[in-house]
Parts: C-alpha cells; structure tokens; sequence
C-alpha cells in the first residue's frame, strides 16, 4: 500500500514537472563565422555577461503609412509633423510584452525579479548574468570571438528562447551578431587630382565651382535671409575642418561669404570640429562645408560633431575596422533613442558604438556621460558615412531606419550618399570583387543607403569639354573603380512611393542580369547568398531602390590644407549639396509660415519632372572592367530621378500645404 501511494506521489510530480515545461524554440543563427573574426575559447562559465533583452515595439506595421500621411502632398496632413511625446508614444513596446518576457526571465531564467532592469519607454530589459546562467536560459554556448583590429566579444552561434515569449523578443546580446566593416567614409576626394588656380573663369567640366553649380541647377541668388533655427545640419565623425582653408575658399571664389564665416557646432561626445592647419585627417569635413555654404549662406550649418579623438583613430588599424556608427548622433538628438528599442536592437550596441565616459585616458578622451537629448534636431540632416549592408547587423540597421522614420514624422529630412562603389562595396572588405555570394557575383549595395526613410543621393560628372548646359554623366572614373553607388536592397522591401518608377524600370529598361525575387533576414544570410544560390541572380528584384536622386560629384572645387585643388569628388559632394538646397527650400516655406519639406522622397517620386533625368553613363559592377547599371529615361538604379532644377523644386514645394 505504501509503495503504491509513492508510486502516485511520484508520478503527480512528474507530470506536474511535465505541465510547467517549456518549449524552446530557435530564435537566432549565424550560417557562418565572419572573416574578420575568430572564434577562441569559451566564455568562463563564472564570468559575468551583460544582457539585454530587446522587446518587440508595437505599430511599427503602420509606420510608413503614418510617415507619408505627413509627407505625400496628396495628403491632407501634408506638413502636420508629429512631436517627439508623439512618436515615442505611439512605437513603445505594449505593457504585455513586457511583463511577458520579464516574467520568463523571472520564472524560467532563476532570475530575481530585483536583478532585472527596465527602461523608462518600456522598451528593453537588461541585467548582469553569469555565463553559465545565460547558456542556461537561451540553450547555447558561448563562445570569446577576436576581431583582426583586437577587439573580444562574447558571442554563440545560435540561442532559443521560450516559445511563448518568441513574438516578444526581438533581439538578445550576447547573441549571433558580430559586427564588420563599420561606417567607412564616403568619397571625400577619394580621386586624388593636381592641384591647380581656381578661378570664376575655369571651366566647369574641369573645376566644379559654386558659380557652375548654381548654373547647373538653376539656383538664384540667395534671397539674404536666414530663419532662425534654419541651420542645415552636416554629421561628421573623426573629420575636422580649418578656418584658413574656409577664407581662402570664400574669396578665392568669389562667393560674397565674408571670411571667418564658421559653422556652429553641436559637439556630441566630446566631438572636435575646427583645428589648426596641418591638424587635418580626411577632407571630409571640409568638401561638406565649402559644398553646401555658397548654396545657402546666409543660412548657416550646424556640424554635428560626434566622438572624441579616440574613438576617432586606433593606432596602425585603417579607419574602416573602428566600431562605429550613427547611434550617437541619434542619442543626442533623441535622448529616449539611449533606451530605444526596435528589432531586437536597444539603445547602443558596445560591441558597435563608443562607449562614453571614454575608458580610454590622456588627450582626446571624452570624460563626460553618454550625452542624450540635448539638441534639437536641424530641419536637414546630411550625412557622408556609410557601410556595406552585408557587413552591418541586420537589427542594427532596422533599428537605425525606425529611428530615421521617426525623424521623418518630425519634419527631418535625412540625406546621405548611395556610394562610389558602383554595384559593390569597397574591394579590400571582401577579396577581389567587393560583391557577395560563393562566386562573388551578387550586387552589394551599401547602407544606410538602403533605408527607405532617408533621401540617396548618387553622383554625376560634367564630361570634358562639355559645359552645364550639356547633360550630365553618371560619375565614373575609368580605371578607379570609382562609380556612383546604386541597385537594391537585399533587407528593406520596395516603398510604396517608388512601386510605380521602379515597375516602369523593368518594364521598359529590364537589365541584362539574372536577378532573385527575395528579400533577406539577416546579414549573414546575404553575404552567403544561401537562400538564392540556385536561381543564379545577382540583385534583389523586390528591394528598396537606390538611389533616388543625384547631384554633381567629381572634380569640386575645394580649398584643403591652403592648396586649391579640383580634388573634391564623390557623392560625399552630392549629398550635402542636394542638402543645401533643400534647406533653402525650407527658408522658402518658412518664409510663408508653412512647415519644414521634412521626408521629401513622396514629393520627388510624385514630380519626377522638376529633376533633370540623367540618361549617360553606367556605374561599375563586380569587377573593375565589369559593367553595372546603366543610367536610362526615367528612375535608374545610378542616378535614381536625376539632378535637381531648383527653382521648379521650390516652386512645387512652395505650393503645397
């Protein structure tokens, strides 16, 4: 008799245990083991791993529907743009998912409720674990991974969570993420030319002078106002400008800016803008600067000026390999983005972004905290960094877009280049063609480029001996491997507003390259290529097209280091010019108390006919004599729209709401 009654007692446990048993189901895996990286030893089990949860945001489905409602000037909201209060309250995640996964961590991680930390947006969870406690949870191992720059980061090559929270969690670090070739700089007189006298009197297919670009794009005197809080903001990283060299610029001319003439400066993080002739690393800052002034001065430019030097240079290591990004930028402007959780990514990722205070000591580091929502974002935001889409965590980059959208919804116009890769990205990041997939075939466009919330601006090229009044060419230097960056997305689905020019495209101009009908999940995935192999395409039929419009890019007049040169070149250049002009837009709209254009690719897409349709030339393709894209009537995967005739862009905007 007592043998039975234990029998029972010990099957009631049992299937007690049974009842409160949890699925787990796969929720993140890696195909394969980045180049850059290699995989050491296992994390010792009693060390202690910072984890962060990331919660599923809520109505992000409706969120390009939001953005052109305030954006499409068929729209009725036209220019009705939303306030940060509004945005965050609209996207945070919803009180279930959060009490859901918090509960799962409690109940099923022998987590102590206290040990769990949650941000004030509800947005994410984070606590300290042990390694051990961590395998525990996600069912994994982890592993030490070293970067060739030297960097250790604790990662596994797949995790599962409980099934009922799956839908609630995006993303969770330590996981399979780990980052590449970060935020490389884009152009910045990448083409190296002899130094030469500028003057009114050259002509512009051999000096692009702001005399030229204004001819070229029907751009009339300014009108000699500037609205206050009108400035047009430019992004820089690890790039300086020099006073001296902006004189020279102004008077050698002829531009009526009177010297001394400086930006104001946001700096972001212990972020440096002016130094001392001689002090200067890239021309970046500088191309950016003396671009966009004669375009819009007396309005003036804000530099967004983000890192301290030492976030800036890693001694005998390229720039390429620094763990960067925009998440700093996007901290200062938005102070609730350092909590920000969206696809899986919160706030900053350390295994990407600087980390502030700087542990780093001596001069140059940035002693202060993490600077969060202490700028009020300028209506234009142009920005010159970019990196290769395979190469940047898919969630990071979902992350980043939201938060362009968001920007989007608060009347911010976001400009960045497509690229001077052609097809591909820079060839030493991936062997000897730049390009994707186990034959090095497939297209690699670059990012953030590729977000459908920000306007991509690719370059052209005055041929020789032509003049402004003849059509551009799509910028492309023979033998350089130096070409207007363009194609498709392989991550973000084609928006709505480019359905009907990129249908038109096929239809009319389909190009001679086997192309796949898919858009991927995730980073590695792309850059393997597994999931299209067998099809033999090389680009994404349904991907977000780039760019969407383009702007002169090759032989600017510059003045760097007190030489005069014809040196700038690239759609760095491109990018803050078109920028320029939609800040002197701005000056026109609120000049008649209308709102900033904010995202204005609605507006491009529905009045293709104020842009100069750019139809010469080809960007490069995989390799350095292959052929890419070709430049055609109407919307192209090169030139996009085309250039800008300015007047006839003002005069559209003017007339809307």
């Amino acid at each position: 008799m007592a043998l039975s009654i234990l029998v029972v007692v010990i099957l009631c446990f049992y299937l007690g245990l049974q009842t409160n048993a949890v699925n787990h189901v796969l929720h993140e895996k890696r195909a394969h083991l980045p180049s850059s990286w290699v995989r050491r030893g296992r994390v010792p089990l009693t060390s202690t791993v910072s984890v962060r949860v990331g919660l599923a945001s809520q109505n992000l489905e409706d969120a390009e529907a939001h953005l052109l409602d305030v954006s499409d000037p068929q729209s009725s909201n036209y220019g009705r743009h939303w306030t940060s209060e509004e945005v965050i309250e609209r996207f945070q995640p919803s009180d279930d998912t959060v009490k859901a996964v918090e509960d799962w961590l409690v109940e099923h991680g022998n987590v102590d409720r206290e040990r769990v930390t949650q941000s004030d947006n509800k947005a994410w969870l984070a606590l300290d674990a042990s390694a051990a406690e961590v395998e525990t949870l996600l069912k994994t191992e982890l592993f030490e991974h070293e970067h060739i720059s030297g960097h250790v980061l604790p990662a596994c090559d797949a995790y599962h969570v409980a099934e009922h929270v799956s839908a609630h969690i995006d993303y969770i670090t330590p996981g399979i993420q780990l980052p590449m070739h970060i935020a490389g700089r884009v152009g910045s007189g990448v083409v190296r030319r002899a130094a030469s006298a500028l003057t009114q009197a050259a002509p512009c297919f051999e000096t692009v002078s702001p005399a030229c670009i204004k001819r070229l794009y029907n751009v009339p005197a300014s009108p000699g106002k500037a609205h206050p809080g009108n400035e047009m903001g430019i992004l820089e990283d690890d790039s300086y400008y020099v006073q001296a060299d902006l004189n020279q610029f102004f008077t050698g001319f002829n531009t009526d800016i009177p010297n001394d003439t400086h930006p104001d400066v946001d700096s972001i993080d212990g972020g440096q803008a002016r130094v001392a002739q001689g002090e200067q690393n890239t021309p970046e800052a500088t191309l950016d600067i003396e671009v966009a002034y004669p375009l819009l001065y007396p309005q003036n430019i804000r530099l967004l000026q983000t890192n301290d030097k030492h976030y800036g240079k890693v001694e005998g290591l390229p720039n390429t390999t620094i763990p960067d990004g925009f998440n700093n930028l996007l901290d200062a402007l938005d102070g609730s983005y350092c909590t920000y959780k969206a696809f899986g990514e919160k706030g900053n990722d350390p295994n990407i972004d600087p980390v502030y205070p700087d542990p780093a000591s001596g001069a140059g580091s940035y002693r202060g905290k993490l600077q969060c929502g202490v700028f009020t974002p300028p209506n234009v935001i142009s920005i010159s960094l970019a990196g290769q889409e395979a190469d940047v965590p898919a969630a990071y980059q979902k992350r980043q877009c939201n938060e362009f959208m968001k920007l989007g919804l608060q009347g911010v116009s976001v400009i960045v280049p497509s690229g001077d890769t052609g097809i591909r990205a820079y060839p030493p990041a991936d062997g000897d063609t730049g390009c994707l997939g186990p034959r090095k075939n497939i297209f690699s466009p670059m990012w953030p480029s590729t977000c459908p919330y920000v306007t991509v601006v690719g370059g052209t090229m005055i041929a020789q001996n032509d003049t402004v009044e003849d059509a551009e060419h799509v910028l492309s230097v023979p033998g350089a491997s130096f070409s207007s960056g363009g194609g498709f997305s392989n991550l973000f689905p084609r928006p709505s507003y480019q359905d009907s020019v990129i249908k038109h495209y096929f239809r009319y101009h389909d190009p001679p390259f086997k192309h796949y009908n898919h858009i991927f999940n995730d980073t590695s995935a792309v850059r393997s290529g597994r999931d299209v192999a067998s099809t033999g395409g090389v680009y994404s039929r349904l991907g977000r097209g780039v760019p969407d419009v383009a702007a002169v890019g090759f032989n600017i007049g510059i003045v760097l280091q007190g030489q005069q040169s014809n040196g700038g070149a690239g759609t760095s250049a491109s990018a803050p010019l078109f920028a320029a002009l939609v800040n002197r837009i701005n000056e026109a709209r609120l000049a008649k108390n209308k709102s900033p254009v904010g995202f204005i690719n609605p507006v491009l897409y529905n009045n293709a006919d104020v842009l100069n349709d750019i139809t010469l030339g080809q960007n490069n393709g995989c390799g350095s004599s292959d052929d890419g894209f070709k430049a055609v009537e109407g919307w192209d995967p090169v030139t996009g729209l085309g250039t800008p005739n300015f007047e006839k862009l003002r005069d559209i905007l003017l007339s809307v709401a």
